[in-house]
């Protein structure tokens, strides 16, 4: 009994004053330690603004820029989720721009200089579709649409939707990509104004400025259809090459 209780004792004594138990432990916290990389020892919330402005910058780069143009219908006022129509358009992580005022003052120029945007604008006639089509004009800021350096408008309508060919009865869904389109900058949506005019609106486009913007790119995107159109009508009606083999220009002697 005495040899067993003072062995404890005894291992103790040899240990310097430590359990051997406990070292044992230690040890296995130490190749558990090295095995799980520690995490990184800041002190309270990691600050993206600590970073280098160049780093911050790509971090915009990635999370804002689309390799594909961003497709946004004027109706559902926001990037269209139809996978039908729009073949799942890209959606760039615009979350980030809400963390603060800075991030937000810094990466709004990257996302709408570095991106070209498809605005798809509804061809009906009727006051309340021009109202449509113009609220999302009047959601920018002039300092937003200054940023712009591509913006294609194009027809939203069905009859622009869809074609049938006469060996494919099944209808081919055209894409706002393939559509005829009118394009143009943020600069040249600003040209429309004189200098005088941003003073009643100051911000961003009010409901009238808003809708005289639109009613200009409805109806560039008319004429940009009705020449389309004109060009697949005069394609129609060239004469094919197997056709000018049986009737020779020359007259047959």
């Amino acid at each position: 009994m005495e040899e067993r209780n003072g062995a404890p004792r005894d291992r103790i004594l040899q240990t310097g004053g430590r359990d051997p138990d406990a070292l044992v432990g230690q040890a296995g916290e130490m190749a558990l330690h090295a095995v799980v990389p520690p995490t990184i020892g800041t002190k309270g919330f990691f600050l993206m603004m600590e970073l280098p402005s160049e780093l911050r910058l790509e971090i915009y780069r990635y999370l804002l820029v689309c390799p594909e143009p961003i497709i946004i219908d004027s109706l559902r006022r926001g990037p269209s989720s139809t996978p039908t129509l729009y073949d799942n358009p890209p959606h760039p992580s615009v979350a980030i721009l809400h963390t603060c005022k800075t991030i937000n003052a810094e990466g709004t120029p990257i996302l709408y200089s570095q991106n070209q945007f498809i605005i798809c604008l509804s061809m009906e006639p009727g006051p309340s579709l021009s109202l449509a089509n113009s609220s999302i004009i009047r959601s920018l800021r002039w300092s937003t649409l200054s940023y712009l350096t591509s913006i294609s408008f194009v027809s939203n309508t069905n009859s622009n939707s869809s074609s049938v060919s006469d060996q494919d009865p099944t209808p081919r869904i055209v894409g706002p990509r393939s559509r005829p389109s009118f394009t143009c900058t943020g600069a040249d949506i600003l040209a429309r104004f004189a200098s005088s005019d941003f003073r009643y609106s100051p911000a961003g486009p009010d409901q009238y400025m808003a809708l005289s913007i639109s009613n200009w790119v409805s109806m560039q995107v008319m004429r940009a259809e009705l020449s389309a159109f004109q060009r697949d009508l005069e394609a129609m009606m060239r004469p094919s090459d197997a056709l000018l083999g049986l009737f020779p220009d020359d007259p047959v002697s």
